[in-house]
């Protein structure tokens, strides 16, 4: 039995590969029917269930409910059980909601990712429909197609039809600081300073732009730090910043600016209250290339209500840089930031 177990999940993961890579997305269509069998098998009447995500960004669109969701449970006698990726446990542990009502998973383990072909099945909405008739609600919005009317625009607009609660109030995490090691004098140089965020799993980047963006910063008197990991490179110009995503909270809770793609780390760092300037470039999903306003439209960072200026552009190609420069200019100035 164990030997099966470890098997399936190896079987499993060689399917997903990359969380956008089109084998997965088929895979996924028996898959989600699957994974919808097993849960109606150990669903419980009174039960709702909320199934788990892959990225921080649509677990937090997600957890941004939470408050709402516990109260509609306690108001209906109704047990709310969210299944989430192991990964996100010290996030999680912000919110105020009970613990007992957190299972979590072992990151893209055997679980995670059987339920994940449910939650994120974009070529079968039928299997989304049926589990939401049945409380059983799938984490990522674009999962739903028809389920969800075209005239709902917004990722927390179509969350909250999808799961018939109001949209407001917005839950956010609540991670305390810690100290900031990964940029030497942080502690002096915090208010000069300005992150860059510039690479995205799902969205195309643009090198050239965000070195004139960096051009600009250090003209202006500003130290700028790209945020980077793995074996991705900083910015030219740019000092590489690695580090933990709970230090880079602590780092956005006392800089002037973010700079990024538009990407789910933001949802992330929107509680810090850090000013950003976003730029919604070509979205890649498993199948089509997504103009960045229609992106945009259904997940622009404004539905979260941040406490920072949020500036969002839109880049089609590289014959617009010139353009996204002069709204960073222009944007630059209304933060009204002494170099």
């Amino acid at each position: 039995m164990i030997f099966l177990k470890k098997a399936c999940d190896i079987l499993i993961k060689k399917l997903y590969g990359k969380f956008d890579g089109k084998l997965f997305t088929y895979a996924s269509v028996p898959g989600s029917y699957i994974a919808l069998s097993y849960l109606l098998l150990i669903k419980k009447k009174d039960q709702i269930i909320l199934l788990p995500a892959n990225a921080i960004g649509d677990c937090l669109y997600v957890f941004s409910f939470l408050e709402s969701l516990n109260n509609y449970s306690n108001r209906t006698n109704s047990q709310l059980m969210v299944y989430v990726s192991e990964r996100y446990r010290e996030i999680v542990k912000t919110y105020a909601f009970p613990s007992e009502k957190i299972v979590f998973l072992k990151h893209l383990g055997f679980k995670h990712l059987l339920l994940l072909m449910l939650s994120t099945s974009s070529l079968a909405p039928k299997s989304i429909t049926f589990a939401a008739q049945r409380r059983i609600f799938a984490a990522s919005p674009i999962s739903y197609g028809r389920y969800i009317p075209e005239s709902i625009v917004g990722a927390r607009n179509k969350l909250s039809y999808a799961l018939n609660i109001p949209v407001e109030p917005i839950s956010y995490h609540r991670l305390p600081k810690v100290k900031v090691s990964a940029i030497d004098e942080f502690e002096t140089k915090k208010r000069k300073i300005c992150v860059i965020n510039p690479y995205s799993s799902s969205m195309v980047f643009s090198e050239k732009l965000y070195q004139k963006i960096c051009d600009k910063l250090k003209k202006n008197g500003f130290f700028v730090y790209s945020n980077v990991c793995g074996s991705q490179k900083e910015i030219e110009g740019t000092n590489p910043l690695r580090c933990s995503i709970e230090e880079l909270y602590s780092i956005a809770c006392d800089v002037p600016l973010v700079i990024s793609v538009r990407s789910g780390i933001l949802d992330y760092l929107i509680p810090s209250g850090v000013n950003m300037f976003v730029i919604y470039e070509t979205w890649k999903d498993s199948f089509n290339m997504i103009n960045p306003k229609i992106f945009a439209k259904h997940y622009s960072l404004k539905e979260w209500h941040s406490k920072g200026k949020v500036y969002e552009a839109y880049l089609d190609n590289e014959c617009e840089n010139d353009k996204i420069l002069n709204e960073f200019d222009v944007y630059l100035k209304t933060l009204n930031l002494s170099s």
